[in-house]
């Protein structure tokens, strides 16, 4: 039978929010197919789940692998543990027919179109399947404490981890041998795993905003140069992702004063910015203009974000043209 009683879910304020968009949309219930929307909403931290909520009822699919781990995660759902291999959308499917449903949110940024054409085949006659990509996202906007906490845990052991760089860094070390370095400590000391493959790039290697690890090794210029890292620690579900730069082989140049002045004020003076109400895109607008004024403008293509998502990559910076 479904669990009706808000008290057994985990986190049920955030169940509640959700029924409240759906009936501001005019919708009898929704099919949570993006992992980490499913995870957000049940606690379910495995690999394979979809989630269906209606008014009254909360389901929660997944197969057999996670029979143990989505009973003592997923608490308050009722649960339906397919065997593996199974398609979860086509059980959804067929789980809106037996709950009489008619008008049915799916997540179409992340819903396959395999998926959508088993959902769709298994759905009753009459009913309608409508796309949305924002209701679950619009709820996770606003942190609760549980989030808070976990990204507090993460930005805390990234910013332990580059004091421990600070003790490793020296000309001759390899820029491949640094990664390594983070990763071993970011997972040493309670990270489930990185937020993305960690950036470590000395030299010339810093104009490339992507760059991966090479065997490059640290002064081999002969002169002072900058090595940036781009890193961060997943912790419980929430990730941190930082930035920091450190010169190594000598005393900065005054190219190097220069360049590191312009960023720094650049973000000091968006970090005073910053507050409830500002547009994001303003900020940004900030630090571009005085980006440009100091000659640098050409040089900056990637964006200053934050990122409100689970993951470093689900919700990234923000676009251009932001609210």
């Amino acid at each position: 039978m479904p669990h009706n009683h808000s008290e057994d879910f985990r986190f049920p304020h955030r169940l509640a929010g959700l029924r409240r968009l759906l009936t501001e949309n005019d919708l009898e219930g929704i099919i949570v197919s993006y992992l980490e929307n499913a995870r957000y909403l049940s606690g379910f931290t495995g690999s394979n789940a979809l989630v269906l909520v209606t008014p009254n009822d909360a389901l929660f699919l997944t197969d057999g692998r996670y029979a143990v781990q989505s009973e003592r995660e997923a608490h308050g759902f009722e649960r339906l543990v397919l065997p593996p291999g199974s398609n979860l959308a086509e059980v959804a499917g067929e789980q809106i027919k037996r709950l009489g449903v008619k008008r049915i949110a799916f997540e179409e940024a992340h819903l396959s179109v395999k998926a959508f054409a088993a959902l769709q085949k298994a759905m009753p006659e009459g009913a309608e399947l409508i796309g949305k990509s924002d209701l679950v996202e619009t709820i996770r906007q606003i942190k609760d404490k549980t989030e808070i906490a976990a990204i507090r845990r993460a930005v805390t052991l990234a910013d332990a981890c580059f004091d421990h760089l600070q003790t490793v860094v020296r000309p001759g070390v390899t820029e491949r041998a640094l990664a390594w370095e983070i990763e071993m400590f970011l997972r040493g000391n309670g990270a489930q795993r990185l937020s993305f493959d960690s950036i470590v790039a000395s030299g010339p290697n810093g104009a490339l905003p992507h760059a991966r690890p090479s065997d490059r090794v640290l002064g081999e210029s002969g002169g002072p140069e900058f090595v940036v890292f781009d890193y961060g620690a997943e912790v419980d579900g929430y990730c941190s992702d930082i930035t920091r730069t450190l010169l190594v082989n000598g005393a900065p140049t005054d190219r190097h004063r220069e360049v590191y002045d312009a960023v720094l004020r650049a973000q000091l003076a968006a970090l005073a910015a910053i507050k409830p109400g500002i547009p994001a895109k303003d900020a940004d607008t900030l630090v571009r203009d005085m980006l440009t004024q100091a000659g640098l403008g050409s040089f900056s293509p990637t964006r200053s974000g934050i990122a409100w998502a689970v993951s470093s990559t689900t919700a990234s910076a923000f676009p251009r043209n932001p609210r």
